[in-house]
């Protein structure tokens, strides 16, 4: 008979590359995992992984049934949504969550998760992407709102929220005209970047190089805050999205350039690991996804 443990012991080896990193997701020993993995394969009658020296690579047969195995891990989750959840007090939520996230819906999401669950204790985490990537990984944060762009296919149990559609913005002084006709045009002003081990900054920057163009004037700072308020005295033009700059705009420091070259749009998702049953922090998602919808960055 094929159980749970299993499935979760297969599914976190395949995507966690690996016996060790499955164990300490798993909260267990790596005998425990083993063991598993072997009764998993005797309970199907086959081999699901190629044994190369000590590495453990999906068989064909194996990536098949993967599939399969994230399919019934995601309706266990949709299982528990149905249930009622049971926390004492004094429960937390470490939920992780990006800047523009934390700057537009912190309060909202804590108010409204607060409501749903009186007496859990919500523990926000602002960073970087790959940073609440790897803390969902190592199971030190429960929940992250962030981009899509640094997962793993298949690896987390995601519901995808909404798209960041940043657009460039500067002041009026920096650009009088308000307009941008040509990319190199664009790459011939200061540009206000996050720095280059973000994503974001690198899909930019790749959009200049497709085109044969190197800004050579980038000021990068880690926080958009910080670009806002480059953008607002003048010092050049930053790729941020409308409602992160709404009352600036609204004031007259800020206009969004007009120009079709348009910066990289993001889109936005909640993650929760895929062996999570609990069923708090599988419902929490759903109220993530009530208040971060649609257009929530525009």
């Amino acid at each position: 008979m094929i159980t749970f443990k299993q499935v979760e012991a297969f599914h976190s080896v395949v995507r966690l590359g690996g016996i060790v990193k499955a164990a300490e997701r798993l909260n267990t020993t790596e005998s425990t995992v083993s063991k598993r993995l072997q009764e998993f394969e005797a309970a199907l009658g086959m081999r699901v992984f190629e044994r190369d020296g000590r590495s453990l690579v999906a068989s064909a047969e194996g990536r098949q049934i993967l599939l399969l195995c994230e399919k019934l891990l995601d309706t266990r989750a949709n299982i528990f949504r149905l249930t009622k959840p049971t926390h004492k007090h004094g429960n937390v939520l470490r939920l992780g969550i990006t800047e523009l996230v934390a700057s537009l819906y912190l309060k909202q999401l804590i108010d409204a998760i607060g409501a749903a669950f009186p007496g859990l204790q919500i523990d926000p985490t602002v960073d970087w992407n790959d940073i609440l990537v790897q803390g969902l990984r190592d199971q030190m944060l429960d929940l992250i709102i962030c981009p899509s762009l640094p997962m793993r296919a298949g690896e987390f149990n995601c519901t995808i929220l909404t798209e960041s559609r940043p657009t460039w913005i500067c002041s009026p002084g920096l650009l009088p005209r308000g307009t941008v006709g040509s990319l190199a045009e664009l790459a011939e002003l200061p540009l206000l970047l996050q720095p280059n081990m973000s994503l974001f900054h690198e899909a930019i920057i790749s959009l200049f190089h497709q085109h044969g163009l190197y800004p050579s004037r980038i000021l990068s700072a880690s926080n958009l805050s910080v670009l806002r308020e480059f953008a607002i005295v003048g010092l050049g033009a930053a790729a941020l999205p409308p409602a992160y700059c709404r009352a600036q705009l609204a004031a007259g420091e800020l206009q969004i350039i007009e120009t079709k070259f348009k910066p990289p749009t993001l889109q936005y998702a909640v993650f929760c690991n895929r062996t999570v049953t609990d069923p708090t922090i599988i419902k929490a998602t759903d109220i993530v996804a009530s208040i971060i919808g649609e257009g929530a960055f525009q």
